[in-house]
């Protein structure tokens, strides 16, 4: 973790904060989202102090019980799509995947989602890297359904 990582705290319930993959997944190294040894080993979870590469990347801190990681290995697939079968993801997914247009990112294989962070406040905040993009931070409701089911085309 940087030094200048930003932490958010309870004043930004409420939002979401989206990241949409940029590249083919096979392009992004295994451990770009997971917590590993130098040795390729995974960190035991009680370890906090390595952390993945997104982190590092995007200098954020957040709870990952808050997180929703999904993935399409086998192609690309709608951004809408991968967006839509998270959680609470009706309350939001109308005006991410009109931002993720506007950016040119209408389809993908991952995207990762950090509910109650609002990254966009962050003064620092990177937009995209060689993997990710960011593409917004949306309110949502989290007595909200799924959009999608998973797996549903």
């Amino acid at each position: 973790m940087n030094a200048h990582s930003y932490e958010l705290t309870k004043n930004h319930e409420g939002f979401v904060s989206i990241w949409v993959g940029i590249v083919p997944l096979a392009e992004i190294p295994e451990e770009y989202f997971m917590k590993r040894y130098d040795d390729g080993t995974e960190v035991d979870d009680d370890d906090e102090d390595l952390e993945p590469n997104f982190i590092d990347d995007f200098s954020v801190l957040y709870d990952e019980d808050r997180v929703d990681y999904n993935c399409c290995v086998e192609e690309f697939v709608s951004v809408e799509r991968l967006i839509g079968e998270c959680s609470h993801s009706t309350s939001y997914l109308k005006p991410a995947c009109e931002s993720a247009k506007k950016l040119g990112l209408e389809t993908t294989q991952n995207v990762i989602l950090l509910h109650d962070f609002n990254y966009a406040l962050n003064p620092l905040h990177l937009k995209k890297n060689k993997y990710m993009h960011f593409i917004g931070s949306f309110p949502f409701d989290s007595d909200a359904e799924i959009a999608f089911q998973s797996g549903a085309k």
